[in-house]
């Protein structure tokens, strides 16, 4: 079973879904990136956690033209009780002889419990993230900064010579703001927000589940961010030569 990998051109398929409906992957060609997540079992501790965190963060998902898409092998009637009950705006598709599974490959790493995987797909098909959190880690940002097709090529340069450089900092809530000095792409400079949790008392970068950071990119004509500050609804950002 080949295993579907970064860089592939992700299979098309078609799969039923929660609400009776058919999902087709390649309607959403040219048009959508699409996030799809494969997890072992409905209304199971972990996996409520992880549909819950998507959630949460749908509509910014949306707002950036992403579809999300979950999978498990359990049928669309449970799927549709467990979408009902926590509130999940998302298509879930009813893997149920786990066609789709196999299509992509997908490990289970402990023999009997399926894995859990998550494939971020480009509006050209290709893969840009496979990351299996079954045993979720720490690393979330790290890699997708490094499936970013804009932020990654800078990822080994020396921070001072327009390589990945963070100097702002500012929290709000569950969020947390990194304004970089670099890199500054054509004059445009960037600030990443992403979500911040506790963990074995220590607060960590990236949530234990899957969730994508945002970039936000400001036009400061050539100006890299020196500093940030929450001021209520608003974020001041003061710049400065990179």
């Amino acid at each position: 079973m080949a295993t579907v990998q970064v860089g592939d051109k992700a299979p098309a398929f078609t799969a039923p879904l929660q609400d009776g409906g058919t999902f087709d992957s390649a309607a959403l060609l040219g048009q959508k990136w699409l996030v799809l997540f494969f997890y072992p079992k409905d209304n199971t501790p972990v996996c409520t956690k992880e549909a819950c965190a998507f959630r949460d963060s749908y509509e910014k998902f949306a707002a950036a033209g992403v579809e999300v898409v979950g999978v498990s092998s359990d049928s669309a009637a449970s799927h549709a009780r467990f979408a009902a009950k926590h509130r999940l705006p998302f298509p879930i598709v009813a893997d149920t002889d786990r066609r789709l599974r196999k299509l992509f490959g997908v490990p289970n790493p402990l023999g009997v419990i399926p894995g859990r995987v998550t494939y971020v797909i480009d509006r050209a098909g290709v893969v840009r993230l496979a990351y299996s959190a079954l045993f979720a880690s720490d690393d979330h940002v790290t890699k997708a900064l490094a499936a970013d097709p804009t932020l990654a090529p800078f990822l080994g340069i020396p921070a001072k010579e327009n390589g990945l450089d963070i100097e702002g900092l500012a929290a709000s809530g569950d969020r947390v703001f990194l304004g970089l000095r670099g890199p500054v792409l054509r004059g445009w400079a960037v600030v990443l927000e992403a979500p911040v949790r506790c963990a074995d008392d220590r607060l960590r970068l990236g949530p234990k589940d899957a969730e994508p950071y945002l970039r936000h990119m400001l036009d400061l004509d050539g100006l890299g961010i020196r500093e940030l500050f929450r001021d209520g609804r608003d974020l001041l950002v003061l710049a400065g030569p990179t």
